[in-house]
């Protein structure tokens, strides 16, 4: 697994990614988030992930908004560094949003 020192808080959650090559979707899916910060993300994805992907991830946001609204991370970035089965994304850009049940199917 790749070295979590100082890498920001421990959230385990499910994610959902799309992996992107140009304008074109590669591949959908879906890992669990093992830590987060501002800066990057680390999860274990259920299929093997390479590195230098464009990734945008979906990560339901363990707290709510007023108390009633989910919330859902959106992050876009690349995947730059797989190691034992877990990818670290580096964050280029990341919003909020409120949740809107949707899947990927993949």
């Amino acid at each position: 697994m790749p070295d979590l020192t100082d890498r920001g808080y421990q959230i385990n959650t499910a994610l959902e990614y799309k992996l992107i090559r140009g304008h074109k979707v590669l591949r959908t899916g879906r890992g669990t988030t093992v830590y987060i910060s501002g800066r990057e993300i680390v999860f274990k994805p259920e299929d093997p992930i390479p590195a230098r992907l464009r990734i945008e991830a979906f990560v339901p946001w363990p707290v709510l908004l007023d108390h009633v609204i989910n919330l859902e991370l959106h992050v876009h970035g690349e995947t730059v560094e797989t190691e034992s089965g877990y990818v670290v994304i580096k964050i280029k850009r990341y919003e909020f949003r409120t949740a809107t049940g949707r899947r990927l199917g993949g």
